[in-house]
């Protein structure tokens, strides 16, 4: 939840995250200019006693990984985004054309396809340049979970 605070001598806008930890915030105006005070969160979190309602069981989000893989953070080029037929389409030129393995994710109401595994963005960028000449104009590097040894 956000909360803004308006101060209005001089109008200073303060932006909040309710739940976050104080911070300080500079008060003008009747205190000196160097004092600072701290700003504590309305809402108290709850206390262990209250009940929490129990979450429903997802799918699960991710398949197995085959013996000997891990998942880490990493890079994928992100290629395409559209309905499940255009995806699939794309997904076969890409396997046709590229060693590197072609990733189909959901993201409802739409399917992505998005190329390799690579644990550094300079990686990932180089060959987002190569699939940018090869026509691929939606082409661009984001952090995601990739699969490694």
């Amino acid at each position: 939840m956000l909360r803004v605070l308006t101060l209005f001598t001089p109008l200073i806008v303060v932006i909040t995250f309710v739940g976050c930890t104080p911070r300080k915030v500079a008060v003008s105006g009747e205190q000196k200019p160097d004092t600072l005070q701290v700003e504590q969160p309305n809402e108290e979190p709850p206390t262990p006693s209250e009940k929490v309602a129990p979450q429903e069981e997802e799918e699960e989000e991710y398949p197995a990984l085959p013996e000997g893989y891990k998942r880490i953070l990493g890079f994928r080029v992100h290629v395409f985004k559209g309905s499940y037929e255009e995806a699939k389409r794309v997904m076969r030129e890409l396997k046709a054309t590229t060693p590197l393995k072609v990733h189909l994710v959901k993201d409802p109401p739409y399917y992505e396809v998005e190329v390799g595994d690579f644990l550094t963005r300079d990686m990932a960028e180089s060959v987002m340049k190569i699939l940018l000449m090869k026509g691929y104009p939606e082409s661009i590097v984001v952090e995601t979970l990739v699969e490694t040894r």
